[in-house]
């Protein structure tokens, strides 16, 4: 098909529609994105029926980042909720307290949501304000539509 492509608001329903699917294969999504954007020295990114183990939903080490993937260590942490916002802001709070195996200053945190996320840019500038993380990334379902095209 010429010309196809998954759209923000083809991720936005699926997630709607298929939840639990899109919380278990989101992660998978995203590790081979990452795969295929830079070459990583460490990735786990837990999909499918380990999704429910808990600890970081991915930990990356990759010597070169792009505009998706950021250079050097980061967790990340995947939501598929509607409540964006209060999820992106449990998932960080949860992580200020509970790092490991990463050091705060040295580690850039990465919240994704399958979802639109319309105010990700007010979020982003509230939380690099606090200088706590080395850096913060917001990646949305539109994030994810310009991942896919490249």
């Amino acid at each position: 098909m010429a010309g196809w492509h998954v759209t923000a608001n083809d991720i936005k329903n699926w997630t709607a529609t298929k939840k639990r699917r899109a919380e278990e294969i989101l992660p998978l999504l995203i590790k081979k994105l990452i795969m295929v954007s830079c070459m990583p020295k460490q990735i786990n990114f837990p999909s499918g029926d380990s999704v429910a183990i808990g600890g970081w939903d991915g930990i990356l080490d990759s010597d070169s980042g792009n505009e998706f993937v950021p250079e050097g260590k980061s967790g990340w942490e995947i939501g598929t909720d509607y409540a964006v916002k209060g999820k992106a802001d449990s998932d960080y709070d949860k992580r200020l307290k509970e790092p490991d195996p990463f050091e705060i200053n040295d580690t850039t945190f990465v919240f994704v949501t399958s979802r639109l996320w319309t105010k990700r840019d007010i979020w982003l500038r509230s939380k690099q304000s606090e200088k706590k993380w080395k850096a913060v990334k917001g990646i949305n379902a539109e994030t994810l539509q310009n991942w896919l095209e490249k």
